[in-house]
């Protein structure tokens, strides 16, 4: 019946929406208006630049100006479009629209299985390991997602429309080939599925131009490209780190199934590796299996070219992973498992679930559904529990940082600040953005007592709550950390505690870190941090010489309680003075 028809459509497109709303209403709630180390330069800088520009020519040359080893177009195109239309950046809409590139990645997968006659409840799982948040260091770090997520975005989108073998798809193909390949520096990698895929339609003649426009395109990448004296050279870490680079590959494929920071580094790897090789097994088939269709030069359908374009997918992040293993092979094993990248493994995972789901015969794809569904919500679940706590610590340490800066010139959580040669162009920075209005520091849950804790030497003491009492334990001759045993935290947003170093104008800000809760403690108590909680090193020479007051503030419901505590901090030497 049609009203049964209706009703079904509706049922299944709630449950594959509900991962996704999920997704970027965690993502608006939790992400803050506050740059973070690369966003300086990557993002504030920018408009520096454009507005000291003497004319458009210059102004356009920013744009294409490299950042690190890598040219990031759409990152700031990003930035002045913002800045243009909303007078200043804004760090929280920056990572939201970067974001938003991950719809258009499972519009595109998503699309190719409906066109290919699957079955529409068979993308669920494909909705749950997409949009999760394995990959939250990427999602709140202000300029990653419109550049680690704009060129998976951009590649995907010139495979695709590669893919569709007509020749307006291909023009337009070149065209967002070249802004992923300037999106960021893996993004010239798009070229080799995309090569690949135009000899399988046998189109050699645009197979030959293809050629020429890759050419074309990383000498325009590589002119004037300075690569930083401390990225070593691909070859040289291919020499010297073999071994690495080995194993690095394997387990950057598998570490979906990373186990976390918790255990170590040889537990995940033993996971990691052979999950990696049975996804480079499955990709080898899946390329032998177009292989075979090619030789028998078989007529392509919808079901073939969602197979060659998921494939065109399936090699860009492979292609990537390589790249990756060889350019950070020095940077050790643990390495590998930055969160930040892990939403290439979603996406690997989403694609080893569809391509078999469309392979197996009728008869078996409920069972495909069905394993694919269990480890995808599984994942799905763990991902937020798991995260949930490095998420809070991210957004508390952005909040902390800045108001560090503001009140003590300071950034605790980049001991780099410090050096002679970074500090002042970080200061020039800030400075030059405030001044000139195109960023504004944000209200955050101290502005109500941020006057109260700044405005004088001392805090009065009919501003004070109840003492608290903390433990201080040195690590080495530069590094503090302050615990208690006895904290509750609860569970709004922002509750916690927060440690306030203060000595006559300077005050500085440190987030303290609760552990992660059992999942026994979580359904006994409702409490998903365990009791206590703990600082992370707080490193000392990075306050000025000077005794200092130690304060927490304790934040419950939106409400702060300034509370007096029985430590003080003496600074003997200090990187300030040197």
């Amino acid at each position: 019946m049609w009203w049964y028809r209706i009703l079904r459509f509706a049922f299944i497109f709630i449950l594959i929406s509900l991962p996704i709303c999920l997704f970027y209403w965690f993502v608006w709630k939790y992400a803050l208006n506050v740059p973070f180390q690369d966003d300086l330069d990557g993002v504030l800088e920018v408009i520096k630049k454009i507005m000291d520009a003497p004319n458009a020519l210059r102004k356009a040359r920013i744009f294409v100006l490299q950042d690190d080893e890598h040219r990031v177009v759409f990152n700031r195109i990003v930035t002045y479009l913002l800045y243009v239309c909303n007078g200043e950046v804004n760090f929280k809409y920056h990572l939201f629209i970067g974001c938003t590139l991950i719809l258009g990645i499972f519009g595109m997968i998503s699309h190719r299985f409906v066109r290919a006659a699957l079955p529409i409840w068979g993308l669920i799982p494909v909705s749950l390991f997409i949009f999760q948040i394995q990959y939250y260091e990427g999602i709140f770090w202000g300029m990653i997602p419109c550049q680690n997520f704009a060129v998976l975005f951009f590649a995907f989108l010139s495979i695709y429309l590669v893919s569709q073998n007509t020749t307006v798809s291909l023009i337009f193909a070149f065209l967002f080939s070249l802004l992923g390949a300037f999106s960021s520096g893996n993004g010239l990698v798009v070229f080799l599925p995309f090569l690949l895929i135009l000899v399988y339609q046998r189109r050699y003649r645009a197979a030959l131009v293809c050629f020429v426009w890759a050419c074309t395109c990383a000498w325009l990448y590589f002119y004037d490209l300075v690569i930083p004296e401390f990225r070593p050279k691909l070859s040289d870490n291919l020499l010297k780190y073999p071994l690495q680079v080995l194993v690095d590959f394997p387990a950057f494929l598998g570490q979906f199934f990373d186990m976390g920071v918790t255990f170590k580094p040889l537990i995940r790897g033993l996971i990691t590796v052979p999950i990696g090789v049975f996804i480079i097994v499955w990709f080898v088939f899946l390329c032998q299996k177009l292989f075979l269709k090619w030789q028998k030069n078989t007529k392509s359908d919808a079901t073939n070219q969602a197979l060659v374009c998921w494939v065109g997918f399936l090699m860009f992040i492979m292609a990537t992973a390589a790249v990756f293993s060889i350019a950070r092979a020095g940077d050790g094993f643990e390495a590998v498992f930055r969160s930040r990248y892990k939403l290439n493994l979603a996406i690997i995972m989403a694609l080893c679930y569809t391509t078999l789901f469309m392979l197996v015969a009728n008869r078996w794809r409920k069972t495909v559904f069905m394993v694919g569904l269990n480890v995808a919500l599984v994942a799905n679940v763990l991902s937020y529990y798991q995260n949930f706590a490095n998420i809070e610590t991210f957004r508390r340490n952005l909040m902390t940082d800045m108001l560090s800066w503001k009140h003590g010139s300071n950034i605790p959580t980049s001991p780099i600040y410090f050096s002679p040669t970074v500090k002042p162009l970080v200061d020039s920075i800030i400075v030059h953005s405030l001044q000139h209005h195109y960023y504004t520091i944000p209200e955050t849950i101290f502005t109500p007592i941020e006057r109260q804790l700044t405005s004088r030497p001392t805090i009065e003491p009919n501003l004070l709550g109840p003492p608290m009492a903390l433990d201080s334990t040195p690590q080495g001759e530069d590094y503090l950390i302050f615990s208690n045993s006895t904290f509750v935290q609860g569970n709004a947003l922002d509750d916690g505690a927060y440690l306030i170093l203060k000595s006559g104008n300077e005050t500085h800000f440190f987030p303290a870190q609760q552990r992660r809760g059992g999942i026994r403690h979580f359904l006994k108590n409702q409490q998903f941090y365990s009791i206590g909680f703990e600082t992370a090193p707080i490193l000392t020479k990075g306050l000025k010489k000077g005794t200092y007051e130690v304060y927490v503030v304790v934040v419950s419901n939106g409400n702060c309680q300034i509370r007096p505590t029985n430590k003080k901090v003496m600074v003997e030497k200090s990187f300030k003075e040197s």
